[in-house]
């Protein structure tokens, strides 16, 4: 498996934790960064992808990985 693969299968299970905990933060401000963040996170990954080239989705990678 490709390392930009593995790394934005990452960065995408960081961006879940963000916005599970933006769900739950009581301060709208709070959340809309952690929302940003998450955001960021998530384009992160699709640029790995695209630097990838192999075609395969991180969310199918981020099944592989250990919990």
């Amino acid at each position: 498996m490709n390392e930009e693969i593995l790394l934005a299968a990452e960065y995408r299970k960081h961006a879940k934790a963000l916005r599970a905990a933006a769900k739950f933060d009581r301060e709208a401000k709070t959340s809309l960064i952690l929302k940003r963040i998450a955001e960021d996170f998530e384009q992160m990954a699709r640029a790995l992808e695209g630097a990838d080239g192999s075609g395969k989705l991180a969310d199918e990678t981020m099944r592989k990985l250990p919990p």
